[in-house]
Order: C-alpha cells, then structure tokens, then sequence
C-alpha cells in the first residue's frame, strides 16, 4: 500500500490548477512545477507536483508533456 501524502488533497489540486495556469510561461512543464512548488515553499518540487499533474491529467484523457 502506497505512503499517504503529506500534503493536504486541497494543496495538490490547488497547485496542478497553478500549473496547468503558469505552463505557457515556461520553457517546459517541469519549469513551470518547480516555480509553483517554490510558491508554495515546497523545497523539491519531485515531491509533489509530477504525480498529481500527471494523474490530472489522465482523469481529463490528456498526457503530460
């Protein structure tokens, strides 16, 4: 059985929203993670934002790039 998260379920989706808002601002989507996680003080951006983006973005039937 997978680890709970840390962090809340409101903070997840609060920061796919992020950076699903702050991607065309960015080189890349992995850029756009690590500055939302920097916003939400979250020193590795690897603990967080990935997973639930992509997860977001399989709901949706959408890929993550």
């Amino acid at each position: 059985m997978a680890r709970p998260s840390q962090y809340p379920l409101e903070l997840r989706r609060r920061a796919v929203r992020m950076v699903t808002g702050v991607r065309p601002e960015y080189d890349t989507e992995w850029a756009g993670m690590k500055a939302v996680a920097q916003k939400f003080g979250i020193g590795m951006a690897e603990t967080l934002i990935p997973n639930a983006v992509c997860r977001a973005a399989r709901a949706v039937g959408g890929v993550s790039s």
